[in-house]
């Protein structure tokens, strides 16, 4: 028992560590390289967080063929997108004026907020010159 725990110490301290499951499931129904399936865990994990990783292993576990496993990434990738896309547009909506944008920024809670809070602040401004500019035709075509 002492040589087994030695080992796995051993292992731990090399730098191995065991696959996740969804990659083991990955590479039999697929032929996907682990390197592959980790590098997009890890990426999944650093941009939607832990939870949509969850939901990606769950979905990949319980997939039977190829495709439904391919599903399960591309439909948490489109989940995942539509929630950015989400926060974006929230943000540019709650953004009024150009002097809210550096609140709405400093609130936000994901880059996509944030972008949208630039969007809408520039939008706004756009818009409001727009229409002095318009403003000002009128007055010198008259």
């Amino acid at each position: 028992m002492l040589r087994l725990t030695s080992f796995a110490l051993l292992l731990t301290f090399a730098g191995c560590r065991a696959e996740p499951r969804a990659c083991v499931k990955m590479k039999e129904l697929c032929g996907t390289e682990a390197q592959t399936c980790r590098d997009l865990r890890d990426d999944v994990t650093e941009q939607f967080g832990q939870g949509a990783v969850d939901t990606l292993d769950g979905c990949v576990l319980s997939a039977n063929t190829c495709s439904q496993a391919a599903g399960c990434v591309s439909g948490e990738a489109a989940k995942a997108t539509l929630s950015a896309a989400t926060d974006f547009v929230n943000a540019f909506a709650d953004t009024v004026n150009p002097a809210h944008a550096d609140d709405c920024v400093k609130n936000a809670r994901t880059a996509s907020e944030a972008a949208g809070c630039r969007a809408g602040a520039l939008g706004k401004s756009l818009a409001e010159s727009a229409e002095a500019f318009a403003e000002g035709v009128k007055k010198t075509s008259r």
